[in-house]
């Protein structure tokens, strides 16, 4: 079974963009605002070992399945364990 979005197949058009759009506490550096990392084929490199086991489960669901769990502005939000650092997630189109 493929799964779609926009009439394409997810896994073979579209990585994962994995945005940082809020840092609580900047004395605690693991990652800045704006700092991105694409979940594609292979595991981003860079990115706090908490995090990735926090965001992934999400991931794997939107490369996998059709989910309905997006915000009211389409996208889809996650907090990192120590809830310093939230991450939007989108699909990315590939080029």
């Amino acid at each position: 079974m493929q799964i779609e979005l926009n009439g394409e197949n997810i896994m073979t058009n579209y990585d994962i963009e994995c945005k940082v759009v809020k840092v609580i506490d900047e004395t605690v550096y693991c990652c800045r605002r704006c700092d991105y990392f694409i979940f594609g084929k292979k595991t981003p490199k860079g990115m706090c070992a908490r995090a990735f086991a926090a965001v992934y489960p999400t991931i794997a669901a939107m490369q996998l399945t059709k989910i309905p769990i997006l915000s009211n502005d389409g996208h889809i939000y996650r907090t990192c364990p120590s809830k310093n650092v939230v991450y939007q997630l989108n699909y990315r189109r590939l080029k």
